[in-house]
């Protein structure tokens, strides 16, 4: 009937337009007749499905049943076998049990005691433990000798500030030690201001210049401030590159502080996140990332329209509304990495980043340019000659002593003036006697206010 009136229509529209009043009055025979189509099939349908169900419930139960009747014969013929098996097993050892019955009966006693054995009075054989404890000693202090002498024949790391000079031929200008969330939450809490701002301010304690610049951590970057100061006496350095050997090595932590630092001593600084693969100033900082430096090297922007001002430092992540007893940044600017660029090698050797450097020497005292490391990415090695000096990031202990030869070799080739090395994330194993003074005699001298829950100066050392 649907065919026939759908033919029907098709057979009218050749004369009439799809709003005659026939074709109309089809469409609706045609809608009918599809609607009562559809309800006959969902009846039939739900129908269909309720006998499925019904059979799949019906064939389930046959299924168990049919298949319940060989686990029951399995199990029945597992008993059956296990029977045989335990009579024939009872037999054999019935008939053992009886032979050896019959084999004791008819043995002879052929052993007699002549003299029974009696417990010695004295110890035979005593063990000399004089001899013993000496000769163990003597061994012990060979084994540990040779250890000794094969574990530091191995060890190719640096582990001392004088290990690291006399390989480089530069001096170590700054001593950083491991920053301790615990150790500098101490002089954060006092200043906090709403509930909430001990966790919006965790992600921001490497900060420790600007969150907490009382602190034993903020005062080596003072000391990295002031040996700086003293090496470019004597030289003109105003743009300063920081590399290093490696990954997660600290490099931008380390240019971040010391770029407070400056900012705090009253000095123009301007940060340059020149690591174009992977930026992170932007998020030690809190600030947006675009626009950056990408875009200044490919035109799109001017320096000074993409510089971020302690304005925005305001304004971002860094929450400083929460610390009412902040550090004025006024003098600190920061230049961003901006977009990942597909070249950033090429952009990076280009005539407008010398410019940039150029003009960013005379606009400000200081400008730091933070790079990739040295190893991985030749992007160190490409701004190396534009900068007045460069210094190195390393972490003591992590990288071997040949790999920061090599460093120092590749930066000399382009004719970098490496001005020094930072040791960071130093532990006390590296230098104990500069953290011990630096760290628990630095307070008591009289400088800033001490953390609230400090403890004696006796206890501490004992830590």
């Amino acid at each position: 009937k649907l065919v026939d009136l759908l033919g029907q229509r098709d057979d009218m529209l050749i004369y009439y337009t799809p709003e005659h009043p026939k074709v109309k009055e089809l469409n609706r025979l045609i809608r009918n007749v599809r609607e009562e189509m559809v309800q006959d099939l969902t009846i039939r349908l739900k129908n269909y499905r309720e006998k499925s169900a019904i059979l799949s419930e019906r064939i389930r139960q046959s299924k168990d049943e049919y298949l319940g009747v060989p686990r029951t014969m399995v199990q029945l013929a597992r008993l059956e076998r296990e029977v045989k098996l335990n009579e024939g097993l009872f037999t054999l050892l019935n008939s053992k049990h009886q032979d050896i019955q019959i084999k004791e009966a008819q043995r002879i006693e052929e052993v007699t005691i002549v003299d029974p054995a009696m417990p010695p009075g004295f110890p035979i054989n005593r063990p000399n433990t004089g001899l013993n404890a000496f000769l163990g000693l003597i061994i012990g202090t060979i084994a540990g000798g040779v250890m000794a002498f094969a574990r530091e024949s191995m060890d190719t790391s640096l582990g001392t500030i004088e290990d690291v000079e006399a390989l480089v031929k530069v001096p170590v200008l700054g001593v950083i030690p491991r920053i301790e969330q615990k150790d500098v939450m101490r002089y954060i809490l006092p200043q906090l201001t709403t509930p909430d701002a001990e966790a919006e301010i965790q992600p921001y304690i490497p900060l420790v210049t600007f969150l907490a610049p009382t602190s034993p951590e903020a005062e080596t970057f003072r000391a990295l401030r002031t040996q700086l100061r003293i090496t470019s006496l004597d030289k003109d350095i105003k743009s300063l590159m920081f590399t290093s050997v490696s990954r997660q090595e600290g490099k931008t932590t380390v240019i971040v502080n010391l770029g407070m630092s400056l900012a705090q001593d009253h000095k123009r600084v301007v940060l340059i996140d020149a690591d174009l693969r992977k930026p992170s100033i932007h998020t030690m900082l809190g600030i947006s990332k675009n626009p950056g430096l990408s875009e200044i090297l490919t035109g799109q922007n001017s320096w000074r329209d993409v510089i971020r001002t302690a304005t925005d430092l305001v304004l971002g992540g860094l929450r400083i509304d929460q610390l009412p007893a902040f550090t004025s940044l006024d003098n600190l600017h920061v230049i961003t990495g901006g977009h990942i660029s597909d070249a950033p090698s090429e952009l990076l050797t280009t005539q407008p980043m010398k410019d940039l450097l150029s003009e960013l020497s005379a606009a400000y005292d200081v400008v730091l340019v933070d790079v990739p490391p040295v190893l991985p990415i030749a992007d160190a090695l490409t701004l190396g000659a534009m900068v007045d000096g460069a210094l190195i990031v390393y972490q003591a202990g992590n990288v071997g002593r040949e790999v920061l030869k090599r460093v120092k070799f590749l930066l000399d080739n382009v004719g970098t003036n490496t001005v020094g090395v930072v040791l960071n994330n130093v532990t006390a194993e590296v230098s104990p006697d500069y953290l011990r003074h630096s760290y628990y005699f630095y307070h008591p001298y009289g400088y800033g206010q001490e953390p609230k829950d400090r403890r004696k100066g006796k206890d501490r050392r004992k830590r």
